[in-house]
C-alpha cells in the first residue's frame, strides 16, 4: 500500500466524500449541549475526536481500494441517515396520519428515506469529483452556520442539590399503624376537578373524588403543583422538593438524569432505612431501570453525542410487551397504561412491607388512547380532555379499588401536574392518600413534598 498516494488521493483530496464534513452539522447545532453537558470532560471529547478521524479513514480507505462508486453512495447515505434520519420521522408520521389516517411506521420512514437517497444519488449524479467537492463545500459553509448560530442559555445554573427540609409532623406524636408498602401512583397531567368545574359546571368531575372520600381516602380535590413539567415534577419529588430553590426551573433534562435522578436524596434516604425501591415508573432512578423509558435522555457523553440521532428513534422502538413490537412513542404509551392497569395488583401482591412502589400512568396525559375501550382522539380542545379523563378516573377507580381490598397498601394518588395549554390551570392537580396519618397530610403544601412524606413514613 503507498500510504503517501492514498493521503494525497484521498485523505486530502476535497473531490472524495468525507465522513467528518458530514457530521460536522450535526455537531455544530448541538455544540452548545455537548460542551454543557454533566458529562462533558476534554478527555471524552478527545476520544470522540478520535473515533471520528479513525472512521473517516478507514472509509476513504475502502472506497480508495475498492475504487466503489457504490462504496461512495453508501458512506453518504448511512451517515445521513445515522445523524439526520431522525429528524424527518414525526413529520412524516404526522403528514401521512393527518391528511390520510395512514399509520407511516417510523422504521419504514427510515427505511423508505434511505432507499430515496441512494436511488436519487444513482441517478442524478454520477459522484464525480466535481460533484463530490460541490457538496463538501456546502458541508463546510452548513457547519460554520451551525455553530454561529448555535446558542443554549440557561446551561451553567447554580443549583444545590442539599437543601435541608422540615419534618412534616412538626414534633407531633407519630403514631403509625404497623409497617405497610407504600406505593406513589402518579397519574401524569391530571387536572383538578377543582379547576376544571370551574370551567365546564359538570358535577360529576367529582365522582371519582366522591367514591374515593367514600372508601377512607384523604382528598384534596385541588393539589397545588410547582411545577407544570413533568421531568421537573418528578425529579423534585424525588429530592424533598427541590422546586424550591429558584434555580431549579433552568435545569435542562440532562443536568436532572444525572444530578437528580441518578443521585436521588430519597431513595438514598429509604435505602438507609433497608427499604427496598421498585420502579414502574418512566425514568431511570438510582440503581433501578424506568420499566418503560418514555423520556429519553443521556447517561454518558457517548448517549449524549449520539441524542439527535437515529439512535434516538431505534432505542425509543425497542421497547417491547410481551414478544409485541411497538412502533412509535404513542404505541409504548398506551401499552404501558394498559400493562399496569391490568397487572400493577400481581406485580405487588407479595410485596414486603419494608417497600417503596413507585408507579407512573401516563394518562390522563395524551395521546388520548386506550384501544379498543377508548378510541383515539386527538387533543383539540378541553371537551376532548375531561372526557378522556373521565374514562381514566373509571379505569383507575377499579386499580384503587384492588389495591385498598386487603387493606395492606399505603397509597399516594397524585398528579405531577395540570393541564396544559388549555383555559385549564396547569399547577393545580388532585391527590388522594390512603393509610396515612392525617396530621401529616395537613402539612403537605405541594405535589412536591410527598417525597417527605414518604421518606418520614419509613422509619
Amino acid at each position: 500500500m503507498n500510504l503517501k498516494q492514498f493521503w494525497k488521493d484521498s485523505i486530502l483530496n476535497t473531490n472524495k466524500a468525507s465522513f467528518i464534513l458530514i457530521v460536522l452539522p450535526y455537531i455544530g447545532f448541538n455544540w452548545q449541549e455537548l460542551y454543557h453537558s454533566p458529562y462533558f470532560s476534554f478527555q471524552s471529547f478527545t476520544y470522540l475526536v478520535f473515533i471520528l478521524i479513525f472512521i473517516e479513514v478507514v472509509s476513504k480507505y475502502v472506497i480508495y481500494k475498492t475504487g466503489s462508486r457504490i462504496g461512495t453512495i453508501l458512506l453518504i447515505t448511512s451517515t445521513l441517515i445515522f445523524f439526520y434520519g431522525n429528524y424527518p420521522v414525526d413529520p412524516i408520521f404526522n403528514f401521512f396520519n393527518k391528511n390520510w389516517g395512514f399509520i407511516f411506521r417510523g422504521r419504514d420512514i427510515v427505511i423508505f428515506l434511505t432507499l430515496v437517497l441512494i436511488i436519487f444519488q444513482y441517478l442524478i449524479t454520477k459522484l464525480n469529483g466535481v460533484k463530490i467537492k460541490y457538496f463538501n463545500v456546502f458541508l463546510l459553509i452548513f457547519s460554520l452556520v451551525s455553530f454561529s448560530s448555535n446558542h443554549s442559555p440557561n446551561k451553567n445554573v447554580h443549583f444545590s442539590i442539599n437543601r435541608n427540609y422540615n419534618n412534616l409532623l412538626k414534633g407531633q406524636k407519630n403514631i403509625q399503624e404497623p409497617v405497610k408498602p407504600i406505593i406513589l401512583i402518579i397519574a401524569d397531567e391530571y387536572s383538578s376537578p377543582d379547576n376544571l368545574y370551574s370551567l365546564v359546571k359538570d358535577s360529576t368531575l367529582y365522582d371519582f373524588s366522591n367514591k374515593l372520600k367514600n372508601e377512607h381516602w384523604i382528598v384534596r380535590n385541588s393539589s397545588n403543583s410547582l411545577e407544570t413539567s413533568t421531568i421537573h415534577s418528578i425529579r423534585s419529588i424525588f429530592n424533598f422538593n427541590q422546586s424550591y430553590d429558584t434555580n431549579f426551573k433552568y435545569l435542562n433534562m440532562e443536568s436532572i438524569g444525572a444530578r437528580l435522578l441518578k443521585k436521588s436524596l430519597l431513595i438514598d434516604s429509604i435505602y438507609k432505612k433497608q427499604i427496598d425501591f421498585i420502579n414502574y415508573g418512566i425514568f431511570d432512578i438510582n440503581d433501578k431501570k424506568a420499566y418503560s423509558q418514555l423520556y429519553i435522555y443521556p447517561k454518558s457523553f457517548a448517549e449524549q453525542f449520539l441524542l439527535y440521532t437515529t439512535y434516538l428513534f431505534a432505542k425509543r422502538s425497542s421497547i417491547n410487551f410481551h414478544g409485541k413490537r411497538l412502533s412509535g412513542k404513542n404505541e409504548i404509551i398506551m401499552e404501558h397504561n394498559k400493562y399496569f392497569i391490568s397487572n400493577i395488583n400481581d406485580l405487588i401482591e407479595n410485596t414486603p412491607k419494608n417497600t417503596f412502589i413507585y408507579l407512573h400512568l401516563f394518562m390522563p396525559h395524551a395521546p388520548l388512547q386506550y384501544e379498543p375501550e377508548f378510541k383515539r382522539k386527538e387533543l383539540k380542545n378541553l371537551n376532548d380532555y375531561i372526557e378522556y379523563w373521565k374514562f381514566s378516573n373509571k379505569k383507575l377507580q377499579e386499580v384503587l379499588n384492588r389495591l385498598t381490598k386487603n387493606n395492606k397498601l399505603r397509597i399516594i394518588f397524585t398528579g405531577d401536574h395540570g393541564l396544559r395549554g388549555m383555559p385549564t390551570n396547569p399547577n393545580q392537580t388532585f391527590t388522594a392518600y390512603y393509610g396515612f396519618d392525617s396530621l401529616a397530610i395537613k402539612n403537605i403544601n405541594s405535589v412536591q413534598d410527598v417525597g417527605i412524606l414518604i421518606n418520614e413514613s419509613f422509619k
